[in-house]
């Protein structure tokens, strides 16, 4: 078979998978199906790259009826990779030390 890089592998053609508005796009229509499958789902999650989309994603979060407030709950966690500071000193900090922040994000329509 072809082996794919960031793509699906669909009868053996690279296809880029891209959604419209980007993961903004992308979880949106998450949190469109979570208003519809909300009786069958306990949790919605996703992984976000972009900390200017997680601020995004929050406040449409915040629009959800039923997420925000004491109807339901949402979970915010950072991932890092990178070094860890106290294993660099401070010459080498800015030359080495480069992490990578990640979050995601969880919704529920459970009380908590």
């Amino acid at each position: 078979g072809t082996s794919c890089n960031r793509v699906i592998n669909i009868n053996n053609k690279c296809k880029k998978v891209e959604e419209p508005g980007g993961e903004i796009g992308f979880v949106t229509a998450i949190m469109n199906d979570s208003q519809y499958f909300r009786h069958h789902v306990k949790w919605y999650s996703s992984l976000v790259a972009k900390k200017t989309s997680l601020n995004v994603i929050l406040q449409r979060l915040q629009t959800l009826d039923g997420v925000w407030g004491n109807r339901g709950q949402v979970r915010i966690v950072e991932f890092r990779q990178g070094n860890r500071e106290d294993n660099i000193d401070d010459s080498e900090r800015n030359k080495t030390y480069n992490p990578r922040s990640r979050w995601g994000v969880a919704w529920t329509y459970e009380r908590a």
